[in-house]
């Protein structure tokens, strides 16, 4: 998807899984703005992408669905300051059966991260990930965390030694 603009202009309150856009293929976005969160069930690459969902609540911009793929952010936004507890990335295997989870590859370079809650990324996991942390980030407007940009979700701290993180630092969820 090149040049676009995604919106939705129609009611959409309520869980985010029942509106995001949900992608089940290798997807690639290129100069891209989207007022709807993402999800992504395979590979996918984002390249001058920005995601402002302001139509929900504690909502992730970027939900990425464990089944081994690499998703690829390249100077992007994530602005998720409209939406009521807006989140910035969510790597969760709910939904998933424990056969089907692989680990996936996060790489983020050149990305601003405005969020209400939680880091930046968030990891969720039994087989972990990979997290590449490529220069140019800023979650200095990430308002839980603006030091660590990764964190393993504290349902899954037995997991958190498979979280692979490089340039940046992670913590179990406080």
């Amino acid at each position: 998807i090149n040049d676009a603009k995604i919106t939705n202009t129609g009611y959409n309150n309520g869980p985010w899984n029942r509106h995001d856009l949900n992608f089940a293929c290798d997807v690639e976005l290129n100069n891209v703005v989207s007022d709807k969160a993402m999800a992504f069930k395979a590979g996918a690459t984002l390249n001058n992408v920005t995601i402002n969902d302001p139509n929900t609540s504690d909502t992730y911009a970027i939900w990425v669905q464990p089944k081994g793929q690499t998703v690829t952010l390249n100077n992007c936004t994530i602005d998720m300051a409209a939406c009521s507890d807006g989140r910035g990335i969510k790597i969760d295997n709910q939904y998933l059966a424990a056969a089907e989870e692989g680990k996936v590859t996060l790489n983020v370079a050149g990305t601003k991260f405005i969020t209400e809650e939680k880091s930046a990324v968030l990891v969720k996991s039994t087989v972990g990930a990979i997290v590449n942390w490529g220069a140019g980030n800023d979650i200095a407007e990430v308002a839980a965390d603006n030091v660590n940009a990764v964190w393993v979700d504290e349902a899954a701290a037995a997991y958190a030694d498979l979280v692979t993180v490089t340039g940046a630092t992670k913590i179990v969820e406080p």
